[in-house]
C-alpha cells in the first residue's frame, strides 16, 4: 500500500512541475485515489437527475387506467390537453371503461363529434354515473319540447349538466314559460345556456321575475331576454336594481302606446343585471357604489318585512 501511494504521488509531483497548476494536480490526485468530494457528488446526482426526467406527456400512459386510455384513443383522440384533463380528475380516470364507452355511444349517436363528446365528460364527469336510459329519456324530453334535434345537442354539450333532470314535467314547464317569454327556440336554448340556473330554480321564482319584467318594468323587446341573465336571477335581486334606479331617476316605464322599435332611453336587461355593483352604480345610476350599498341594506330589511307580513297573510286566509 505505501509503495502504491508513493508510486501514485511521485506520479502526481511530476504532473504538478509539468502543469504548474496545483488545484489539476490535487484533483488527479483525488482521482487516482478513489478520492470525491461534495461537490464532485453533487455534479454526479445532477447529470443522473437530469437524464431520469419524466416528460409531463408520459403521465398519462403511467397514471390512466390502461383500458380507458385505449379506449379514447380508439376514438381518434390525440390531443394530449385532453388526455391531461383525464389523468387530473380521479372519477375520470378511475372510472370504469364501460362507463365511458357508454356515454360516448349515445354521443356520437346523437350527432356530437368524438372530441367534443369528451369534453362533455370532462365538464360533467357526473355523465359517467348516469345510467344509458336516463340520458336518452332526458335527451329525448328535451327534444319532444324543442322538436329540435340540433338545438338540443348544442345546448346539451355546453350544459350537459341538463341531461341529470329525470323530470319530464320540470324540463317542459320551465321550456314552455321561456318561450312563452322570447317565443324563439333558439332563444330559448340561448337563456338555458347562460342561465343554467333556471332550471333548478323554483317555478314560481321564474314566473314572478317574468312577470315583473313584463308588467312592472315593461321590457317588451324580447330579444333583450336572451342577451341577459336576468332570468335566472331572484326576485329580490331583480327589484333592487330597478327600485334603485327608478328614485335615481334613470329607469322610466315604455310608453305602451309608442312602437316597442322606438329606443326607450332606459338602460338594456344586461347593463343592469349583468353588471358589477360597481358597474351598476356609477355607470348606470350614475351614483356612487356607497349609496348603492346604503339603498341594498334598507332594501334587504324591507324585503323582510314584506315577506313577513305576506307569510301572516298567508296564514290567516288557512
Amino acid at each position: 500500500m505505501s509503495m502504491l501511494i508513493r508510486d501514485i504521488t511521485f506520479s502526481t509531483m511530476n504532473t504538478l512541475m509539468k502543469s504548474s497548476s496545483l488545484r489539476s494536480a490535487f484533483k488527479l490526485c483525488r482521482q487516482n485515489l478513489g478520492i470525491s468530494t461534495v461537490a464532485d457528488r453533487v455534479n454526479s446526482m445532477q447529470i443522473v437527475n437530469r437524464s431520469t426526467t419524466v416528460s409531463p406527456c408520459s403521465n398519462f400512459n403511467e397514471t390512466a387506467n390502461s383500458i380507458t386510455q385505449n379506449l379514447i384513443k380508439s376514438y381518434g383522440i390525440k390531443n394530449e390537453n385532453i388526455l391531461q384533463k383525464v389523468v387530473d380528475l380521479p372519477i375520470l380516470s378511475n372510472s370504469d371503461p364501460s362507463e365511458w364507452r357508454k356515454v360516448m355511444e349515445i354521443f356520437t349517436f346523437r350527432g356530437s363529434s368524438a372530441i367534443v363528446s369528451v369534453q362533455t365528460i370532462v365538464k360533467y364527469p357526473a355523465l359517467l354515473k348516469l345510467s344509458s336510459s336516463r340520458i336518452n329519456r332526458a335527451w329525448d324530453d328535451w327534444v319532444d319540447c324543442f322538436q329540435e334535434t340540433e338545438i338540443v345537442r348544442e345546448m346539451i354539450e355546453k350544459q350537459p349538466i341538463f341531461l341529470s333532470i329525470s323530470s319530464t314535467a320540470d324540463i317542459r314547464s320551465r321550456y314552455e314559460q321561456l318561450k312563452h317569454i322570447v317565443l324563439s327556440k333558439k332563444a330559448v336554448a340561448q337563456i338555458l345556456i347562460t342561465c343554467p340556473q333556471i332550471m333548478f330554480q323554483s317555478l314560481t321564482e321564474l314566473h314572478n321575475v317574468s312577470d315583473y319584467l313584463s308588467e312592472v318594468m315593461i321590457v317588451r323587446n324580447a330579444a333583450e331576454y336572451s342577451k341577459s341573465t336576468v332570468l335566472g336571477c331572484s326576485l329580490q335581486e331583480v327589484m333592487v336594481r330597478h327600485e334603485f334606479l327608478d328614485k335615481c331617476g334613470k329607469y322610466k316605464p315604455p310608453n305602451l302606446k309608442i312602437s316597442e322599435s322606438i329606443p326607450t332611453g332606459n338602460a338594456t336587461l344586461s347593463e343592469i343585471y349583468d353588471t358589477t355593483e360597481e358597474e351598476f352604480a356609477c355607470k348606470v345610476a350614475g351614483v356612487t357604489l356607497e349609496e348603492f350599498v346604503v339603498f341594498q341594506s334598507m332594501f334587504a330589511k324591507e324585503w323582510e318585512s314584506r315577506k313577513t307580513n305576506s307569510d301572516e297573510t298567508d296564514s290567516d286566509d288557512e
